[in-house]
């Protein structure tokens, strides 16, 4: 008789690390390498990043991988800076409009259903950013 092996499931830590990586990965490719706050381009290796709009910490989950948050940032303007958010904020407006921003300036802490599964979210992340 042979045992059945219960397949590991990836911890949420590391789902959350593989989801980031694919997630800004496409967000640069989107955007280029162009700073969305001062405009810098030729962005390049670790001055190349994913800046988040409403930072990451603040956001609940689906708004942190929204891709309006997210958008092509310059090391200096996103770490220095914190985030650059006047620029950044009126970039947002040029690209996205009005209503766009608004709405996440109004959701982004909205709280989650209480049967929201994480899980499931970033497997759904991973399926779509690869």
């Amino acid at each position: 008789m042979t045992k059945l092996r219960k397949q590991s499931k990836a911890s949420l830590p590391k789902l959350k690390r593989k989801v980031w990586r694919l997630f800004s990965a496409y967000i640069k490719k989107r955007d280029g390498n162009r700073c969305i706050s001062c405009g810098k381009t030729g962005l390049v290796g670790a001055n190349w990043q994913a800046g988040h709009y409403i930072k990451a910490e603040l956001c609940n989950l689906v708004y942190r991988y929204d891709e309006r948050n997210v958008n092509s940032q310059c090391g200096y303007c996103n770490k220095w800076c914190a985030g650059n958010s006047t620029a950044y904020r009126n970039a947002m407006l040029d690209k996205y409009g009005v209503k766009a921003v608004k709405e996440l300036d109004k959701h982004y802490k909205d709280p989650l259903p209480l049967n929201f599964d994480t899980r499931a979210f970033y497997t759904k992340l991973i399926e779509e950013y690869k």
